[in-house]
C-alpha cells in the first residue's frame, strides 16, 4: 500500500475512532512507518502530532501524512511535535520528573544557520548520558517544536554547570524560544492543519 492510501486509511480510522483512539494508536501509526505520535491540547482545542520520532529524514513522510488529514472540528494535526505553552516540567516515566526551569544554556552558532545547544542542568547529572540528552530533547521540543529543533540543532550537550568564563553568558532556559530568530532553522511548518 502506498503512503497516500495508508494515510487515507489511517485518517478514516481516526475520524471514526472517537475518544477511544489511544488504544489502537500505536499499531495504526506503525502502519504508516517508523513514526511516533503525541496528543495534547491548547487554547484552540486538541492536537495530534504524527512525529518523525526525532529523525529528520522522516519529516517528508509525516508532512505527507498530515497533508491528507481531514478537517475535524476541534482538532489540529502536526507533522512533528509542536512547541508548547508550558511550565517546563515533564515526566520521563518510571517516576522520573524533570523541571527545566532552573536550566541555563549557551548556543554555538554555525555559518549554515545551525547550532549546538549546551545546557547546564545539574538535576540531570544523576542519570546516564543517554537519558540526560533525551530529557534535553524533550525540553527543546517543548520550547521550539520538534520540527524546528530538527532543522536547526546539530548537537545537544548537557553539563552540570558552565566554566566561570561561560557562566555569565549563559541564559535561562525559558529565554531559548525568544533567543532563536527565524533564521535559526526557520519557523513552524506550514503543513500543520487546524480545522
Amino acid at each position: 500500500m502506498g503512503i497516500d492510501a495508508a494515510a487515507d486509511a489511517f485518517w478514516a480510522w481516526f475520524a471514526s475512532a472517537g475518544d477511544g483512539f489511544p488504544r489502537e494508536m500505536d499499531a495504526r501509526v506503525a502502519g504508516l512507518g517508523e513514526l511516533a505520535w503525541e496528543v495534547g491540547a491548547d487554547a484552540g482545542g486538541r492536537w495530534l502530532a504524527i512525529s518523525p520520532g526525532g529523525n529528520p529524514d522522516l519529516l517528508p513522510l509525516t508532512r505527507a501524512v498530515v497533508a491528507r488529514a481531514p478537517r475535524m472540528p476541534g482538532w489540529t494535526f502536526h507533522p512533528a511535535k509542536p512547541p508548547r505553552d508550558w511550565d517546563r516540567t515533564f515526566s520521563l516515566g518510571g517516576g522520573v520528573r524533570i523541571d527545566a526551569n532552573a536550566w541555563r544554556y549557551l548556543l554555538q552558532r554555525f555559518p549554515d544557520g545551525t547550532l549546538d545547544v549546551e545546557i547546564a542542568a545539574p538535576d540531570l547529572m544523576r542519570y546516564e548520558e543517554p537519558l540526560r540528552v533525551h530529557a534535553a530533547r524533550i525540553a527543546l521540543d517543548g520550547e521550539l517544536g520538534e520540527e524546528r529543533r530538527l532543522a536547526c540543532v546539530q548537537e545537544i550537550y548537557v553539563f552540570y554547570g558552565f566554566e566561570a568564563a561561560d557562566a555569565e553568558a549563559a541564559r535561562p532556559f525559558e529565554d531559548l524560544k525568544g533567543d532563536l530568530a527565524p533564521q535559526d532553522g526557520g519557523s513552524a511548518s506550514s503543513a500543520s492543519q487546524r480545522a
